[in-house]
Formats: structure tokens, C-alpha cells, sequence
């Protein structure tokens, strides 16, 4: 059974399971877990269950910041006020930094246990992708698209998994293929700032450039924040993009020989 654990001061305040119901956390009187501090909003935090086991937290701190960590300090996630996040299963500490620091322990059993791909411990700033914010986002979500492009090179279906150092040439060639970037924009400088968009959406750190696809995608797909349905339909407009794009190449060499 998950279970919320919440800390004030380094001593813990008080366990809440996580069953059918939802566990808020503040200064509030209304909360499960009061916590008289000054600098918790009223309602600081608020976790629950979802439909696949998972928790499902809501950051809704108004002052200082919110930050997710894995249970060896690894930090995953900042969520800003009134974002969701997903934990995963295995043991997350969410802290509330405000002056003084309020930490929640979530401890989530791996109920995905003999799933094969699926990783422990997977937290993300937003719940489930939509289909239309995935295949047809706005300019402001284009991010979403590409990290959905990375994750098709990077093992979100069966097949071989690109290389590290191909995945972003492939990738730029996807983007090239669908006709991402706006006309005349020069394609590799825009699929550089979605990539570094991404990973800022997604609290990721950015050692190489090289590195940006495979570790994106990677986390996308242990996130489950797409659904396969939509990976698929993905696929294959990027597929029938590809072919269009060999073809008219085809057509216009065969133009030029003759």
C-alpha cells in the first residue's frame, strides 16, 4: 500500500496511506497532515492514487519552490503551482523550500513489477500526454512532439534501439521529414532548442549535446506519459513522411538525369 510520510523539521509529523483517497498538506486545519510552519501555503501539496497505481501529486505551494527527488538525492522535477506529477514506483522525497524545508516521503510498492522496459522510480512535471498535444501541438508545445521523436529512436516500440551518437541525426531527419520547422528556419538550430526545452520541462541536466535524445526519450518512455496508441500513430505519419520525402527526391533526380 503507497503512503505519504511527511517530515517538519527532520522529524517525522505523520503517515497517511494512499488508498481511495486523497491526502492534502498544509497550514490549513482542513488538512490530512497540518503543518504550522511559516511559509507552507494553506494547501502546500496534495497526493493520491491513480488508475494504474501510481501516485499522483499536485503542487500547489504559492510561495518558495517544489522539487521531486529520487530516494539517492537525485533531483528529478521541479513542478511549479498547480502542476501534477506522476511518482512511479519505489521511494520519493518532494520537497517544500520556503525558509524552512517540509519534506514528503512517498513510498509507492513497484505495482509495475514484470513489466518488461518499465523503470522504477519515474517522476514527470505533467500527467498523461494527449493525442493532439503530441501530434498536433502548438508552438508553444512543439517540445512534446520531439521528445515523443526521441522516444521512437530510443526503444518506445520493439525494435533496435539507435546509437547515441545517431539518434539526433535521425531525429533531425524526422523533423525534417514532417515538416516541423517553420519555412527557411534553419532545421537544426530549432530541433537544438525543443531538445533543450524538453529538457527543462522535464528537470533534466545537460551534460553533452549528443546526449539529449537518447536520455529524453528514455525518460518518456519510463514515464508512460504517451500512450502506445499514440507512439503508433506517430510512427507512421513519420514513416509516410519519410517515403513522400524519398520519393519526390527520386522524382526530382530522375527529372534532372532526363
Amino acid at each position: 500500500m503507497a503512503y505519504v510520510l511527511v517530515f517538519v523539521g527532520g522529524n517525522p509529523e505523520r503517515r497517511e496511506l494512499l488508498a481511495r483517497t486523497v491526502v492534502r498538506v498544509g497550514r490549513a486545519p482542513g488538512c490530512d497532515v497540518v503543518v504550522n510552519e511559516p511559509g507552507i501555503s494553506g494547501l502546500a501539496l496534495r497526493f493520491m492514487l491513480d488508475d494504474t497505481g501510481h501516485v499522483l501529486g499536485e503542487s500547489l505551494q504559492s510561495v518558495g519552490s517544489v522539487e521531486v527527488f529520487r530516494e539517492d538525492g537525485t533531483r528529478l522535477a521541479a513542478p511549479r503551482r498547480g502542476e501534477r506529477f506522476n511518482l512511479g514506483p519505489g521511494v520519493h522525497e518532494v520537497r517544500v523550500h520556503n525558509g524552512h524545508v517540509l519534506v514528503v516521503r512517498v513510498v509507492n510498492p513497484d505495482v509495475s513489477a514484470g513489466r518488461p522496459g518499465r523503470a522504477r522510480g519515474v517522476t514527470i512535471t505533467a500527467g498523461r500526454w494527449t493525442r493532439n498535444q503530441v501530434l498536433q501541438p502548438t508552438p508553444e508545445g512543439e517540445w512534446r512532439k520531439v521528445a515523443a521523436l526521441c522516444a521512437l529512436r530510443t526503444g518506445a516500440l520493439p525494435g533496435p534501439a539507435q546509437s547515441a551518437s545517431g539518434a539526433r541525426a535521425r531525429v533531425l531527419e524526422d523533423v525534417q521529414a514532417l515538416k516541423l520547422p517553420p519555412q527557411g528556419a534553419n532545421a537544426s538550430k530549432w530541433l537544438q532548442r525543443r531538445l533543450e526545452r524538453a529538457r527543462s520541462e522535464l528537470g533534466l541536466v545537460n551534460p553533452t549535446d549528443e546526449w539529449h535524445v537518447p536520455v529524453i526519450g528514455d525518460w518518456v518512455v519510463r514515464s508512460q506519459v504517451i500512450d502506445e496508441a499514440t507512439y503508433v500513430e506517430l510512427q507512421r505519419a513519420r514513416d509516410a513522411a519519410r517515403a513522400q520525402a524519398a520519393k519526390e527526391e527520386g522524382a526530382q533526380v530522375e527529372e534532372e538525369v532526363t
